[in-house]
């Protein structure tokens, strides 16, 4: 395993969720017959449109692998319905979760943002409250 780095995606893999993101992005595209990393990294080179045959040639290639009572085709905007006939469940008797709007993926972005960017400042707080303890220089406030 290599050591500590800032730099994407090494400092990713101390998250479990994503450590071996680099592996698997450059498996992306594999199936479909394209190099390594093409589909994650390619595309930039190519012309106006390729994402989208990607995009195509996968649902494509699913729909002709997998058997058709093992593959729902799902359009959220259509609820619970064909989704809960799939899995033979029951509708449930609320609506179908719309977490996937604008004003929540602007939410998830600053929590995101936060999550990211917050260790910093802490962590840069915590070095000069250690250093200070250490050296003696701290001094708590006087209280009234």
């Amino acid at each position: 395993e290599r050591g500590f780095s800032f730099t994407f995606p090494s400092f990713l893999q101390f998250i479990p969720l994503f450590r071996h993101l680099k592996a698997i992005r450059g498996k992306m595209g594999l199936h479909l017959g394209l190099e390594p990393f093409e589909l994650t990294h390619g595309w930039r080179t190519k012309p106006q449109g390729w994402l989208v045959e990607q995009y195509h040639a996968h649902n494509a290639l699913v729909t002709k692998t997998v058997p058709p009572e093992k593959l729902l085709t799902f359009n959220v905007k259509e609820g619970w319905a064909p989704l809960c006939a799939f899995l033979g469940k029951e509708v449930p008797n609320e609506p179908f979760p719309n977490a996937n709007d604008g004003a929540n993926m602007r939410r998830m972005r600053a929590s995101l943002i936060v999550v990211i960017y917050a260790w910093i400042p802490a962590g840069i707080l915590l070095g000069v409250v250690t250093w200070s303890a250490v050296k003696g220089t701290w001094k708590a406030a006087p209280l009234l």
